[in-house]
């Protein structure tokens, strides 16, 4: 019985589009895979009971990198996954396509109130970075993003230290003395920094994860290279 069960539910992660990377779990405290969205609720399957609530008009759609994935206007829809606690050590990794890039559009944040957070935008010019509050600023990750067009953004972070990574590939390493936010009180997937409108994320998110450990390269690459 227990092996047709687990067969079952196989079946059905694999009809909704699990990357191929589902079995990269160890330490994985959130996960949204937006395929398998009950109505307004998006089902937390980490397993740690995070799920995420759509909110405003947020919605899921066929096209995303595996399956479905959360559709944003860039109005004031978001996805509310609420308080994870505080992370002295974690990866964060999602994929993005903007419908837009007007703006200082977020498309990922850890507590959406000023710079008290960990938060991943885009600007007009085509610019992404993730900013790591006032002191540190931000780091870039790519200067030259395009509308309509999936990428997969991956940054861990210690009390001392920080990494980014672009579609699998390390962009930026730095160092600091405990001067990141780590409470991430209020994790928001659509938003970041304000609820101005221009913060308010235009386009498709999917895969989002966060990790309670520092992924390595070689699995960073591989949550890239998953996709079907």
């Amino acid at each position: 019985m227990k092996k047709f069960v687990c067969a079952l539910m196989l079946g059905v992660l694999a009809s909704a589009g699990l990357c191929r990377a589902g079995n990269l779990r160890d330490g994985l405290i959130l996960y949204y895979n937006f395929s398998l969205a009950l109505g307004a609720v998006v089902p937390d399957m980490s397993g740690h009971r995070h799920p995420g609530a759509m909110q405003n008009g947020a919605k899921t759609v066929p096209g995303g990198v595996c399956g479905r994935a959360a559709q944003f206007d860039g109005v004031n829809d978001i996805v509310a996954a609420g308080n994870l606690g505080y992370q002295p050590k974690g990866t964060i990794s999602f994929w993005m396509n903007a419908d837009s890039l007007d703006g200082h559009r977020a498309a990922l944040s850890t507590y959406p109130i000023w710079d008290q957070d960990l938060r991943f935008e885009g600007d007009a010019t085509g610019a992404f970075a993730v900013g790591l509050g006032p002191i540190l600023g931000g780091r870039l990750l790519m200067s030259d993003m395009k509308p309509h067009t999936w990428y997969q953004v991956t940054f861990a972070w210690t009390t001392n230290s920080f990494t980014g990574w672009l579609n699998g590939q390390k962009v930026f390493t730095g160092t600091h003395d405990n001067q990141l936010f780590l409470n991430f009180s209020s994790v928001t997937v659509g938003n970041g920094y304000s609820t101005e409108p221009e913060r308010y994320w235009m386009g498709l998110i999917d895969e989002v994860r966060i990790y309670n450990r520092v992924l390595s390269d070689a699995e960073v690459s591989s949550l890239y290279t998953a996709r079907p």
